[in-house]
């Protein structure tokens, strides 16, 4: 034969060899999957064997079902997940913050969570405030910087109150406690170049301006550290009508 075709048929036949060399290692490495997979199966049944190829997989918690991702018969890889289990007694429930309101959310904080109309509510405390923000676009198509805040129960679901897992809360945070404070409705809150004021009504039904300081405001109300007594009645929403002395009459 010519020296060339010699010289080809020697360079097949050492690729032969090398793949054949390569198919056997990997069969080697296959058998030993087999052997690991058959050894945690094993421990996972308790020592049991396999029974009609079919190898029983008990549950490492005591739990639900909260999700299957696999529902039919087949093959399945390594580490393939089957399904998710759940313990739904012991629940936390995760609130996204506005960035500028989860920097005043201390840990350890009292949080009262609703989770719908007629149900009871339940008190629970921060455990954790995320490092990191997020974006997240609002209902008004504003991107917002968001933080998620871990609630934890203080005492665990009641059962008739049937939470899972993803169900909507309403959380309200004590970021701030203050015994004997002087509560203002914002509503009747006047800003002038000086500060703040409202107007008081005095005996004979009349509007009197008053200055007054405040404390740590809220949504709602705010803390008057100086300017109201106790009891006394303001103007809510006076807007730019109501002047110094004007005689108002109560809705």
């Amino acid at each position: 034969m010519a020296p060339s075709a010699r010289e080809q048929a020697q360079l097949n036949l050492t690729a032969a060899r090398q793949a054949l060399a390569g198919a056997q290692a990997e069969q080697r490495v296959a058998a030993h999957g087999l052997s690991e997979a058959r050894a945690a199966l094993a421990r996972a049944d308790g020592g049991g064997e396999a029974s009609e190829g079919l190898w029983t997989l008990r549950s490492p918690i005591a739990g639900r079902v909260i999700a299957v991702h696999r529902d039919s018969a087949g093959p399945v890889g390594a580490g393939q997940a089957l399904m998710e289990l759940g313990d739904t007694t012991r629940l936390e429930a995760i609130v996204d913050l506005l960035s500028g309101d989860a920097a005043r959310v201390p840990p350890g904080a009292a949080v009262t969570l609703q989770a719908g109309s007629g149900l009871p509510a339940l008190p629970g405390r921060v455990t954790r405030v995320e490092p990191v923000a997020f974006t997240k676009v609002s209902a008004l198509g504003i991107e917002e910087q968001r933080v998620n805040v871990h609630v934890e129960p203080a005492a665990p679901w009641p059962d008739r109150l049937p939470l899972g897992e993803g169900y909507r809360v309403e959380a309200r945070i004590v970021t701030l406690a203050q015994t004997d404070a002087l509560l203002v409705p914002n509503a009747a809150l006047v800003r002038t170049p000086t500060g703040w004021q409202v107007f008081v009504v005095d005996g004979d039904g009349r509007a009197r301006a008053r200055a007054l300081t405040l404390g740590p405001r809220g949504n709602e109300q705010a803390v008057a550290t100086d300017g109201l007594r106790a009891g006394e009645r303001v103007v809510l929403y006076p807007g730019n009508g109501v002047r110094e002395g004007q005689r108002v009459r109560e809705r």
